[in-house]
């Protein structure tokens, strides 16, 4: 059987042009193939235009594309724990491996890899100037923050930027010193992903502080919810690590780095 034809007769399943086996095969209350499998994605899939280009190219490949929701990585982990999507396409989170080890979440692959910056003034306020540690950068930002000797723009609460600072930091990030009055006007520190960042310079006075420190890299991953469990998961997952999806994400090189074997 060729690759074609073998396309052909998944497609036209999932397509429910048959409609006899679907219903067969689907236990009751499961939806059908023809649905697609719901997905949530951190947004930086979204606005990095790879989950736009994964989705061209698997209405061309399969003859469906699944509908993509952007939400913050810890918030589609909730959602994969509680069965409220069907596959998730998260940045590295320590929910992740708890869920795992519980069985709430399967067929967790890493996919790419995106590198995370900080955004700053062009003057060093904060002294960071020659430090190499994340740790110590982010801790003596936000101590200068809570100073008023500069400003610090916290990651969005449920991201892994947010999971990611509060690690590097020992809790200092969760925990925050607030932004006392500042005597500056200058543009405040935040943590993006070159992902997020495709297609846009940094803003007017504002730089990008490199670190150096390998700590600073999300791992783009995708998992399946146990409680939801599509009859369609497994064919996404898999198509997500085959060549062609894996070229797409070197397209978007260096904004996002494969991590699959397609």
């Amino acid at each position: 059987m060729t690759d074609r034809f073998r396309r052909q007769i998944i497609s036209t399943m999932l397509l429910g042009l048959i409609p006899s086996m679907t219903a067969w095969s689907a236990p009751r209350g499961r939806r059908a193939l023809a649905e697609g499998p719901r997905v949530s994605a951190d947004p930086a899939v979204v606005q990095s235009g790879l989950g736009a280009r994964w989705q061209a190219a698997m209405s061309r490949d399969l003859g469906w594309a699944a509908p993509i929701t952007a939400l913050a990585s810890g918030l589609i982990l909730d959602q994969l724990e509680q069965g409220q999507t069907d596959a998730g396409l998260f940045l590295s989170h320590p929910k992740a491996d708890a869920l795992d080890k519980q069985g709430l979440i399967y067929e967790r692959h890493a996919l790419a890899r995106t590198e995370v910056v900080l955004l700053g003034p062009t003057e060093d306020l904060a002294g960071i100037q020659s430090e190499t540690d994340a740790g110590r950068a982010l801790s003596q930002v936000i101590a200068a923050a809570g100073a008023g000797q500069a400003r610090w723009a916290a990651p969005e609460e449920g991201s892994s930027l947010s999971a990611l600072a509060d690690q590097l930091t020992n809790g200092l990030a969760r925990k925050g010193l607030g932004n006392s009055p500042t005597r500056t006007n200058s543009a405040p520190y935040s943590l993006t992903t070159l992902a997020q960042m495709t297609g846009h310079t940094p803003p007017a006075g504002t730089r990008i502080w490199r670190l150096n420190d390998p700590r600073l890299s999300l791992e783009l991953q995708v998992a399946l919810s146990f409680r939801s469990r599509h009859p369609a998961g497994n064919l996404l997952v898999n198509w997500l690590q085959r060549p062609l999806a894996m070229s797409i994400v070197s397209k978007l090189h260096p904004a996002w780095q494969r991590l699959g074997k397609g």
